[in-house]
C-alpha cells in the first residue's frame, strides 16, 4: 500500500494503486449487448455501435468503448465513443448509450427516479419503489435510471428478484469517484 503524508496538517493518507488492463472485447459480450440493443430497446445495435469493441478496466470497473485511432501514448486510457460498463459476469450500456438511443426512438426499459432516489443511488445505493417516479417497460432486465429533473441517464439498475419493486444498483456515475478515488 502507497502512502503519502500531507505536509500542511501532518495526515497520512493511504492511496490504493489502480490496475490498468486493455484488450479486445470477447464476442459473447458483443452478442450480449447486441441483443440488449435489440430485443429489449428495439434498435439496430449497427446503428449505434462501430465494431469492433474494446475494454479498459480500471481495477474491477471496465469500460467498454470503441476505437477509434491507435494508441500513441501510454497516457491514453481508451478512445472512441463510451458504449458500456463491464461489471462481474454482465456488460451494461453507458448512460451516453442510452441517451442517444432515447433521443431517436423515446424511453424504454426505464425508470424515473425523484431527487431523493437520485441522491442515494449516485452514492451507490438501491432504488426504492417509493422514489419510482415513471416507468417505461421492459423492466425485467437492466435499466437505465433517469433523473426526474432532467431526465439524464445516471446509472444503471436492475430488479430485483427478493425484494419486490426494489431496483438494485448496478452501477451509477459516482462509481468512478468512488472506486478509483
Amino acid at each position: 500500500m502507497l502512502h503519502r503524508e500531507d505536509e500542511e496538517v501532518g495526515v497520512v493518507h493511504q492511496t490504493r494503486k489502480i490496475r490498468v488492463r486493455a484488450g479486445v472485447l470477447a464476442k459473447n459480450y458483443i452478442a450480449l449487448i447486441s441483443s440488449y440493443l435489440r430485443e429489449k430497446l428495439c434498435v439496430n445495435p449497427s446503428r449505434y455501435i462501430k465494431y469492433p469493441l474494446h475494454y479498459t478496466c480500471f481495477n474491477d470497473i471496465c469500460i467498454v468503448h470503441e476505437e477509434t485511432g491507435k494508441y500513441y501514448s501510454v497516457t491514453l486510457l481508451y478512445s472512441g465513443q463510451w458504449i458500456g460498463v463491464m461489471r462481474g459476469s454482465g456488460v451494461y450500456l453507458s448512460p451516453l448509450l442510452y441517451e442517444r438511443v432515447y433521443s431517436d426512438n423515446g424511453y424504454r426499459a426505464a425508470i424515473v427516479v425523484a431527487e431523493r432516489g437520485v441522491k442515494n443511488f449516485l452514492y451507490g445505493k438501491d432504488i426504492l419503489a417509493e422514489s419510482i417516479v415513471e416507468k417505461y417497460p421492459p423492466l425485467d432486465n437492466p435499466v437505465a435510471v433517469l433523473d426526474e429533473y432532467d431526465y439524464r441517464v445516471i446509472g444503471v439498475a436492475e430488479p430485483s428478484r427478493r425484494m419486490g419493486n426494489v431496483f438494485k444498483n448496478v452501477y451509477d456515475l459516482g462509481i468512478f469517484l468512488r472506486e478509483l478515488s
